[in-house]
């Protein structure tokens, strides 16, 4: 027996994926600029910037697995219509419109998203180099570094997203001028 993944999460581990490969860059780019010199901020930043990316993708499965109240009404509505990556022909035009506007909104609030996680872990881990008393050099290293990391990951993203929901929502634009 298969397991059916949802449509919304055949796409978003691609993007985790860039996404820890962006921080992992960012991630020795700070590393190997900053000195760290006072107390432990070395050892803080190493081990909780990881968790913070780590937390938040979590968190971003649950939604684009359309679990629970962070999914909201289009991830469920667009992991029931479309199969095979394509949009489900037997369904009325009243759900291809909702499917339709719902994978133009996916792709616009995929960006917001990126770029809002993005800025979170860059804000935690930035005031957990500050709790451990890291210098103001090294907060600037990290800002800059994280900047750059959120930079590459909603490029990335946005592209991506378009270039997946592309031929569905063609399909769906294809049947509403059919029907």
């Amino acid at each position: 027996m298969r397991i059916k993944i949802p449509y919304t999460l055949k796409f978003l581990f691609p993007v985790i994926g860039w996404g820890l490969l962006c921080s992992a860059f960012s991630y020795v780019l700070i590393l190997t600029i900053a000195s760290f010199d006072q107390g432990n901020s070395r050892q803080v930043f190493i081990l909780t910037s990881p968790i913070y990316f780590f937390i938040l993708s979590f968190i971003s499965i649950l939604r684009y697995g359309g679990i629970g109240f962070l999914s909201g009404n289009d991830i469920p509505l667009i992991n029931k219509n479309v199969v095979n990556n394509g949009i489900n022909p037997n369904i009325p035009v009243d759900e291809v419109k909702r499917t339709f506007s719902s994978l133009l909104f996916l792709c616009g609030s995929t960006f917001m998203n990126v770029v809002a996680s993005g800025l979170l872990v860059m804000f935690l881990v930035i005031l957990t180099a500050f709790i451990s008393s890291a210098s103001w050099l090294d907060i600037l290293v990290i800002t800059v570094g994280g900047a750059i990391a959120t930079f590459f990951f909603s490029a990335f993203s946005t592209f991506f997203c378009q270039m997946m929901v592309f031929n569905i929502v063609k399909d769906c634009r294809r049947i509403l001028i059919e029907r």
